[in-house]
């Protein structure tokens, strides 16, 4: 399907580019993973839940509908050239994927992250702060896979002397997505 970046500020001028973008089915890119949205999460649906897709070893998450509303996409971006435009947005669009008629990106794994004083357990991902500003997937102890609740639970109840924790929602459905601990 072919993917319009309509208006696109170039300079004083807005251009629209085509791309094509591949598509796929549900059947090909299942969900792997639904969990409680995190503020900033990429792909939040009407019901608060993130649905993380996997295809070829990628998991994706949904692109806003602001961003793209079937046909379109809005950069919203001001670019210098048309080149550099073309470049850019070619790049981004090569990585997503069109599943069931909704467009969807690449993302990192998300991980339970354990904080030291709060009461809960979050789900962290690409978008989120940790170790300097640097996304340092699994190499904190208090990182997890979401396959991993119970031993988040159990290294929560340990630092914090026990207690209750306040745990996300979180529905593994092919566990085999997510790569092994350790």
């Amino acid at each position: 399907m072919k993917i319009i970046g309509k208006g696109i500020p170039v300079n004083d001028e807005h251009v629209a580019l085509e791309y094509d973008v591949r598509e796929v089915s549900g059947a090909d890119a299942p969900v792997a993973a639904r969990f409680d949205a995190c503020p900033d999460y990429p792909g939040l649906s009407l019901e608060g839940v993130i649905d993380l897709r996997i295809h070829e070893g990628t998991f994706y998450s949904r692109v806003p509908q602001t961003v793209f509303d079937g046909t379109t996409m809005d950069f919203g971006v001001r670019w210098a050239s048309v080149a550099q435009v073309a470049a850019i947005v070619h790049t981004g669009l090569a990585a997503l994927l069109l599943i069931d008629g909704e467009l969807w990106e690449p993302t990192v794994e998300p991980s339970l992250y354990v904080p030291r004083l709060a009461r809960e357990i979050h789900i962290i991902h690409s978008n989120s702060t940790l170790a300097n500003n640097q996304w340092v997937p699994f190499s904190s102890p208090n990182s997890y896979r979401l396959t991993q609740l119970e031993e988040a639970l159990a290294h929560a109840r340990e630092i914090r002397d026990g207690g209750a924790q306040t745990v996300p929602f979180i529905e593994v459905l092919i566990p085999e997505a997510f790569a092994p601990a350790g």
